[in-house]
């Protein structure tokens, strides 16, 4: 997250974020923290994100850039990505998604939806040890990078894309993972991501049914099919 930002966005941007839980509120930090210009959309326990209420914040100010979390896994709410991709379509907005939990529990099409950047990790649904970051670039954004002087060593994209050329990376990365990695994305080429979605989607609505049937709940707005909060009585 913290890389994309650095290589993807200067003070010279103005970004929008989706601030519904802990890791809505880690793209504020790092945007603090590295003193981008933001406005935050708070989604408060229990709201559903809506457009009406990104318009409200957003005003008449002109902004470059919307940064969500796709499934916000500290509540479970999956966010509307075609209302953010209509609305980043409509503003020209580059549009970045956290997508950790959400890749392969949910629908994350990079083209299908506008997306200038999606953030993967491999100790989700990959089910991969940690230790492996993935980002993809779309042209737009990696015209960015190119245009983005890196205030980072270890998280140059420009290097990383240099050094990819040669297939190789800045420094070593964490070679065991990698290895993991090639395995596993066969192994789902054979299945197909369609099927691997909807295998998640159908667990996720066994246990919440199941979970009703012994008098617990979880809340009513969009859920991920990567994560069932619980509510007790």
């Amino acid at each position: 997250m913290e890389a994309t930002i650095m290589n993807c966005f200067t003070k010279e941007d103005n970004l929008i974020v989706i601030n519904g839980g802990s890791f809505g509120n880690r793209f504020v930090q790092i945007c603090e923290v590295h003193e981008i210009p933001h406005k935050v959309v708070e989604v408060e326990q229990g709201e559903t994100l809506t457009r009406e209420m990104i318009d409200e914040v957003m005003g008449d100010e002109k902004f470059t850039g919307l940064l969500v979390n796709l499934d916000e896994t500290s509540i479970g709410q999956l966010y509307d990505i075609e209302m953010l991709s209509e609305l980043c379509k409509e503003k020209d907005l580059v549009l970045v998604v956290d997508a950790i939990s959400a890749f392969l529990a949910d629908e994350v099409n990079m083209d299908k939806y506008g997306i200038d950047a999606v953030i993967l990790s491999s100790q989700k649904a990959l089910s991969l040890a940690p230790g492996l970051s993935v980002v993809a670039l779309s042209e737009r954004m990696l015209k960015r990078v190119e245009e983005i002087d890196s205030k980072s060593i270890y998280f140059d994209y420009k290097d990383y894309l240099k050094n990819g050329e040669r297939g190789q990376t800045p420094f070593t990365p964490a070679v065991r993972v990698i290895i993991e990695l090639e395995d596993i994305v066969k192994r789902f080429e054979e299945r197909g991501i369609e099927n691997i979605i909807n295998d998640t989607h159908e667990i996720a609505v066994y246990f919440r049914k199941r979970i009703k049937e012994i008098g617990l709940d979880y809340p009513s707005y969009p859920l991920s099919n990567a994560v069932t909060p619980v509510i007790f009585p």
